[in-house]
């Protein structure tokens, strides 16, 4: 017997033009679903109407993560932590990863290191829960933040957190990719030389090779998001990200929907 399935559609913090596409790919495919509001950091779930049905979640980390603790709903959400993080990126990908130089480590672990001041270093989280945005630093600034750990108000930053530091890149290219069962769905370019610029056309097909070939090698989930960028002359990949989370560029909404609905269709079946 084949699982029906129904959204949850999370209204705020979600742009209304994205919010309408998924709704009217919905309706086109005569998928059901539900909106509510969350609050930012709460803990509770919101009323999910049909228990019993397939309920695809989509919305903030605080959605996300809440759901992703529930056994009842958690299959809903194409997320595991195990999965979805740098470490088990760079174990699986090596040099196709962007910054496969890196070091899994804390901050005040890394700040105990010898190095210059004024040196730069990228840092990011480990895991994909937002703990803090992706960034470069001074050594000077990363010894101060290590050591202003035990006040800060981020319940997803402590001294444990794992962090992941490389050196900085020069990037000159950023696409995103929604890619299921192995296949790149929709694609778009998001970034230039590091400032923001959209394109949905701009996307080269041995980009699109490159991509499908590292799904051939590992793929974090059936349902997932791919960030690549392209430095120094050769395709990488940034990062991946939990689908019912992530945001969308100049990509075909409603082509990214149907995909997924025709890929749960089958697997629930």
């Amino acid at each position: 017997m084949t699982s029906i399935i129904h959204w949850i559609l999370q209204t705020n913090l979600i742009k209304p033009d994205v919010l309408q596409r998924i709704r009217m790919s919905l309706d086109l495919d005569g998928i059901g679903y539900d909106e509510v509001k969350i609050i930012p950091f709460a803990d509770a779930l919101p009323p999910v109407r049909y228990p019993d049905r397939f309920n695809v979640f989509y919305g903030s980390t605080t959605l996300i993560m809440n759901v992703a603790r529930d056994k009842r709903f958690a299959a809903g959400v194409f997320y595991d932590p195990q999965s979805f993080n740098i470490a088990n990126y760079l174990r699986h990908w090596g040099e196709r990863m962007l910054n496969h130089d890196s070091q899994i480590t804390t901050f005040p672990a890394f700040a105990t290191r010898l190095h210059d001041e004024d040196s730069e270093w990228f840092l990011r989280p480990n895991e994909d829960n937002k703990a803090f945005s992706g960034t470069v630093m001074r050594f000077s600034d990363i010894q101060k933040l290590a050591a202003e750990l035990g006040i800060s108000n981020n319940p997803h930053l402590g001294p444990d957190t794992q962090i992941v530091v490389s050196s900085p890149k020069s990037i000159a290219r950023e696409w995103r990719h929604f890619i299921v069962n192995g296949k790149v769905i929709s694609s778009s370019r998001y970034a230039r030389n590091g400032e923001l610029d959209i394109s949905g056309w701009d996307v080269p097909e041995d980009l699109l090779r490159f991509v499908e070939e590292s799904c051939e090698v590992y793929t974090p989930h059936d349902i997932f998001v791919m960030d690549t960028a392209l430095c120094n002359g050769r395709y990488a990949i940034i990062e991946c990200n939990c689908f019912n989370g992530t945001g969308f560029y100049e990509h075909d909404i409603m082509l990214v929907v149907r995909a997924i609905n025709e890929h749960l269709k089958k697997k629930h079946s």
